[in-house]
């Protein structure tokens, strides 16, 4: 009881000092405490975003591009994919489902998208919150995020038309229905029949005029690279038994999200899909890139918060260092009434380890604290949740802090208690 009171008394007298260490301390901990949640949170999101995805395939391009703009719906330049790759994985049986993709204009920031009611509802497994499916052209669903509701009408504006990708569908929509909460970026889309974008086009024969590749109607040339796989090739001029024309209906798609029926399949469809007229990804190994990406990324990062919080050690030493030689006299004094080196180290340890504690519990609520508003941010920026939290991973790194810690306070206390007595007088 006497040793908690000296120890509560010494820390009022250096009440400034001890408010410095703990913040100096409090704050590195933070950075480091942060930078793990969010990475860990960032790439749990992305990877729920990515579920409702086991290939998505699109024009040849940037792979970076097709991802962002299928799981995280950004505003990326997408070339539509030509209309016979469509066909074709429309009706290609490694696949369960395939849901074309047609990214369109923007309302007040919420992305227009084209696509299927099966895919809307990802095959059923995201329940209604109100309302229904959309059945026509000029209906639309939209996710739990969205500021518009049921009966509730979209008109799109001049202003939207000309911030749109190109793509132009009908110029207002009637929602009837939203959908539950998912967590992810397609929570605040807007999304409607594919013949939303196709009715006001009249139905006529593919034309050359219209096709970034070439000679209408094409062919599809499949090129055998392995045991029972193929791959889309490059387009080949028509042949005389092309009868049947391509038709509009098929244009603007700017992806098509595929289920496989197996990962097997999944990895078939990449390889037979990436080609120069096709790109497949699996967006599963675009998130493990990603998580390789963050974790180099961390990394430096840790160096860096690392190497602020040796700065702060060696502050924390100095400045302990710096309060015992005004403690001279105070030390001198215990040791002449007989308190042995253990109790000098005791108290000494104590009382720096109790301020390091203080600033240990600050950092993890800094942390957290700090975790929880960028992903708020990142939130309100992309719609898409991080699941924040401190779980048991986390316990070895503040572990590790505090038996630092612990270490750090035995620098001084070490130093004070093997002073010999007569030079302890003398000073």
């Amino acid at each position: 009881m006497i040793a908690v009171r000296l120890i509560a008394a010494d820390l009022r007298r250096m009440w400034l000092a001890t408010i410095v260490l703990v913040l100096l301390i409090a704050m590195v901990t933070a950075l480091v405490l942060a930078l793990r949640i969010g990475e860990r949170a960032l790439v749990q999101a992305a990877g729920r975003a990515a579920e409702r995805f086991d290939v998505v395939v699109g024009a040849p391009g940037s792979e970076v591009d097709l991802t962002l703009s299928s799981l995280l719906l950004r505003r990326e330049p997408l070339v539509a994919m030509h209309p016979q790759v469509v066909e074709q994985l429309l009706a290609d049986k490694r696949a369960i489902s395939a849901a074309p993709l047609i990214f369109g204009e923007r309302f007040r920031g919420m992305p227009i998208i084209g696509t299927t009611a099966a895919f809307a509802t990802d095959g059923g497994r995201i329940k209604f919150a109100a309302g229904r499916i959309f059945m026509a052209p000029g209906e639309a669903i939209v996710g739990a995020r969205s500021p518009v509701g049921p009966n509730e009408l979209v008109t799109l504006s001049p202003d939207d038309r000309r911030r749109g990708p190109g793509v132009r569908g009908l110029n207002s929509y009637t929602i009837v229905g939203r959908l539950n909460w998912t967590g992810t970026p397609w929570d605040r889309a807007v999304l409607v029949p594919l013949e939303s974008f196709w009715q006001r086009e009249e139905v006529v024969p593919w034309s050359a005029d219209d096709d970034i590749i070439g000679a209408a109607p094409p062919r599809l040339v499949m090129t055998r690279v392995g045991e029972g796989t193929t791959r889309v090739g490059a387009l080949a001029p028509p042949t005389p038994s092309s009868t049947q024309p391509w038709m509009r209906p098929l244009r603007h798609v700017g992806a098509v999200a595929l289920r496989a029926r197996s990962p097997a399949d999944a990895q078939s469809l990449k390889d037979s899909y990436s080609s120069d007229v096709a790109m497949a990804i699996i967006p599963r190994e675009e998130i493990e890139a990603l998580r390789g990406t963050f974790a180099n990324l961390q990394a430096a990062l840790n160096i860096i918060a690392f190497g602020g919080l040796g700065i702060v050690a060696v502050a924390v030493v100095l400045i302990a260092i710096s309060h015992l030689g005004h403690r001279r006299g105070q030390i001198a004094a215990y040791r002449a009434l007989g308190v042995t080196r253990a109790s000098i180290f005791g108290l000494v340890w104590t009382q720096l380890f109790t301020i390091v504690a203080f600033g240990l519990v600050l950092g993890v609520v800094l942390g957290y604290v700090a975790a929880l508003l960028l992903g708020d941010f990142f939130t309100l920026s992309t719609a898409l949740v991080l699941p924040i939290g401190v779980n048991a991973s986390d316990l070895p790194l503040l572990a590790a802090l505090a038996l630092g810690g612990a270490v750090l306070a035995a620098i001084p206390a070490w130093i004070a208690a093997r002073r010999p007595i007569v030079a302890i007088a003398r000073v």
